[in-house]
């Protein structure tokens, strides 16, 4: 039984053995499923993570794109802009040309900088921040006022910037996976910056460049699933800074330098004693200056030029036109005792007037004196109204023998305060003739004319109110028929009144005569000055003659005190005009003054006075010495007949209203002249030096403030290149700076500055031949390919070529040039 039992319980035991390995085997499959749930679940844990990392790098991915939408519209409008604003100045251009080819205003740079404001309006518009009526007031002020502008600058308001962010969802497009929006801009504003642009002729001009900028705008991206992300970015768009072709003003490149042997751009100052043998140019407002004690003996020959920009002052020097032709504004004496001569052989050619203003100076004319400045019938400025005036003591001018003279304009009266000269009927004329046009003081209340104004009180108010108070009574004017020329002057106002400072809140007040026109100021002029022409006149008035005798003398005593007061001045001026019986003297006053006594010989009341030769004279020398400031060009292929306006762009005669009065520039290119300096043999210096046999080729750059002037001094022990001192005496000489000429000198030399001559100079011409094949003697430095790199002809805007990429003009131009992306951050 207990074997039984045992062998049962060993039977027992045996069955309990079986269950523990089942529950052991379930335990296992439950941790291995629990196991497997687990890797499931991380499996799937780590798919969702990915699936949400690829989720929100696609939303990122998105607003990119959105952003690159945004972007590329923006670029877009902008373009769009850009078209329309390069559309209205073409038009603008294309209609200036029909109306006035030559309005001198209508420029390059002052296109380009309309055409920014138009594109900034335009552009603002296009964006929602201005409505469409505020464009078309602001594109039509700026064509009328420079200021207009303004007060589109600054920050705009809330308004303005909510307009732009739904401009900008618009140029989102839609998407069915999420949903793109731009939720907010931080700021919006337009600024406005100067910037200097430099133009094909190296002209440095000022343009205001405008931008737009747009600050912190928000792009946010949504999934359908809900993951989002946000971009945010700033945007600026604005034009590039360069100058575009708006205007046809592209010059044709000349070397018309050739044929000079000195052209200073800002004038030649003669401090020494000078004889030049060539032609030579001075320009600015130095234009050309002889110094006291100098002399400049110009001996050019018979087709050579001597040209002045502006005048030619003589300050107590002498200046000696002995042949040539010689091209100006003014001649003035000043300072010191000058002299001036014009030789038989020789012409000057003047757009204002001959005036000696100094001292003891004199002026003899042998030969022609064109002084073709033309004032209209109605009266003009006394600018370039051309005249022969002696405004100095014991000065005179002699008109001699075969002398040929021109005068088509009248003498003004112009001094201390007087803002608006008073213009007289003289072309010629002495100190002290103003007195002729004062209105005799027997018809001013105060018996005085000049009426002193003692006070302050009395200057300020006659210059408010135009009231004269003299010794407390107001001063009257009252001119009657007594005065013999009363028939000539303006009925309803017989007198004008001019205010002349004293600098010292005193003054005086000058009543000058009113004439009804500039014609009968010229008459009035030779009835003072003639007693033949007085008389022939009181025998042709019939008021005259229907006087009694005492008012005939009274009639008579005004005008003999008016022409004794001429002789008085001139006696006590000791200054005089002498013009010989030989001469051939054409003056405006004269003509008009034989215009009315042809009037008188055939009964006529009126003064039938052709002014169209003095106006063709002027167009033929004013197109002329125009087109000799600019590019130097004498046009003698039509010397032989006159020019008119109508032949300006022809064939025969050059349009130069693309040429600026910057002559360097409208010959030199600066980008070629920095471009052959910097190809020289020597590295980090400021020249470029060719030394031949017999001649030079000299390039340097000194201009500014700060740099030296280069000399030129054959003297020297040895040239100085960084220091800009030349051991030379032939060659070619360009420098951006000033030179200064010391010695003995032929060829060429051309400054963007003055030139000064010193001590005893001789200058010298080279042929133009000559001077052409020093230039393109020189190949250039060699580069590795063998080619020649910049020679010294680059420097010259007719063998400079620049490269492609440093041009820009409107077909350059791409979209993406004008919006800038800025600060992308996530």
């Amino acid at each position: 039984m207990k074997i039984f039992n045992r062998k049962k319980s060993k039977i027992n035991l045996k069955m309990n053995k079986a269950g523990s390995t089942l529950i052991i085997v379930l335990i296992m499959c439950s941790f291995i499923l629990i196991l497997a749930s687990s890797v499931t679940s991380v499996v799937m844990l780590n798919l969702r993570m990915k699936k949400t990392k690829l989720n929100s790098k696609s939303s990122f991915y998105t607003s990119e794109e959105a952003v690159d939408e945004i972007y590329l519209s923006l670029s877009k409008t902008a373009m769009e802009s850009f078209n329309m604003a390069y559309i209205d100045e073409l038009r603008r251009y294309s209609d200036n040309l029909n109306q006035a080819r030559t309005d001198a205003s209508f420029t390059n740079a002052s296109a380009n900088s309309l055409f920014r404001k138009n594109y900034t309006i335009r552009l603002l518009e296009k964006l929602g921040i201005i409505t469409e009526a505020n464009r078309d007031s602001y594109l039509s002020d700026i064509y009328l006022s420079a200021n207009s502008f303004d007060s589109l600058f600054g920050e705009f308001d809330v308004d303005k910037k909510e307009n732009l962010i739904e401009t900008l969802k618009s140029f989102l497009e839609t998407n069915a996976e999420g949903k793109l929006d731009v939720k907010d801009i931080l700021s919006l504003s337009l600024t406005k910056e100067n910037e200097t642009l430099t133009d094909f002729s190296g002209l440095n001009v000022s343009l205001d460049n405008y931008t737009l900028k747009i600050k912190d705008i928000t792009i946010s991206y949504m999934t359908s699933a809900g993951y989002y992300s946000d971009i945010t970015i700033d945007f600026d768009i604005s034009f590039p800074s360069e100058l575009l072709d708006l205007v046809d003003t592209n010059i044709i490149a000349t070397t018309n330098f050739s044929k000079y042997a000195l052209i200073g751009n800002t004038g030649i100052i003669n401090s020494g004693s000078t004889n030049l043998y060539a032609s030579a140019y001075g320009g600015g407002e130095t234009g050309i200056t002889v110094d006291n004690n100098a002399s400049l003996n110009f001996r050019g020959g018979e087709n050579s030029n001597l040209i002045s920009g502006s005048d030619i002052n003589i300050k107590g020097g002498s200046f000696n036109l002995l042949s040539g032709r010689l091209w100006g504004e003014n001649i003035f004496t000043k300072n010191n005792p000058s002299s001036l001569t014009i030789a038989s052989n020789a012409s000057a050619y003047l757009k204002d007037d001959l005036q000696l203003e100094a001292d003891k100076s004199t002026a003899t004319i042998n030969g022609n004196l064109y002084g073709y400045g033309y004032v209209t019938a109605n009266g003009a400025s006394h600018l370039y109204s051309s005249s022969m005036i002696i405004n100095s003591n014991e000065s005179n001018i002699y008109i001699n023998a075969n002398a040929n003279v021109l005068l088509s304009g009248n003498a003004y009266i112009g001094y201390n305060g007087l803002e608006s000269p008073y213009a007289t009927g003289f072309s010629y004329a002495g100190y002290g003739n103003q007195e002729s046009y004062l209105v005799p003081s027997r018809y001013i209340s105060a018996k005085v004319n000049p009426v002193p104004l003692i006070t302050a009180t009395d200057y300020n108010t006659a210059g408010n109110t135009g009231v004269i108070n003299y010794k407390g009574k107001e001063v009257t004017i009252n001119i009657d028929e007594s005065f013999f020329a009363y028939a000539f002057l303006n009925s309803d106002k017989p007198y004008e009144l001019k205010l002349i400072s004293n600098g010292d809140s005193t003054g005086s007040a000058y009543y000058y005569l009113n004439f009804k026109n500039v014609a009968l100021k010229a008459v009035y002029a030779k009835l003072i000055e003639s007693d033949e022409a007085f008389d022939a006149f009181k025998e042709n008035s019939s008021y005259y003659q229907g006087l009694s005798n005492s008012k005939k003398e009274e009639y008579e005593e005004i005008r003999d005190a008016l022409h004794d007061s001429l002789r008085v001045n001139a006696s006590s001026t000791a200054s005089n005009i002498y013009l010989s019986d030989y001469a051939n003297m054409t003056a405006l006053s004269d003509s008009i003054y034989d215009s009315y006594l042809r009037a008188v010989n055939t009964g006529s009341t009126t003064i039938d006075f052709n002014y169209d030769a003095y106006l063709a004279k002027y167009n033929n020398y004013s197109i002329r010495y125009n087109i000799l400031h600019k590019i130097l060009l004498p046009i003698e292929d039509v010397d032989t007949r006159l020019l008119t306006s109508a032949d300006i762009g022809s064939e025969e005669v050059m349009d130069v209203a693309a040429y600026s009065d910057n002559v360097f520039n409208n010959f030199i290119s600066s980008e070629g002249f920095r471009k052959y300096i910097q190809n020289r043999a020597v590295a980090a210096h400021n020249y470029g030096v060719i030394s031949e046999d017999d001649y030079m080729l000299v390039a340097i750059d000194n201009e500014g403030a700060s740099k030296n002037a280069v000399i030129v001094d054959s003297s020297l022990a040895n040239s100085s290149y960084s220091q800009g001192k030349l051991k030379m005496s032939k060659g070619i000489i360009i420098a951006s700076g000033d030179v200064t000429v010391r010695s003995d000198f032929t060829g060429l030399i051309m400054a963007k500055g003055t030139i000064r001559l010193e001590g005893n100079v001789n200058i010298y011409p080279l042929t133009e031949s000559q001077i052409m094949n020093m230039i393109e003697a020189d190949d250039g430095v060699t580069n590795g390919a063998g080619s020649g790199l910049y020679p010294f002809k680059s420097i010259f805007l007719y063998g400079y070529e620049a490269e492609d990429e440093d041009s820009l003009n409107s077909t350059d131009l791409e979209y993406t040039d004008l919006v800038e992306i800025k600060n992308w951050r996530n």
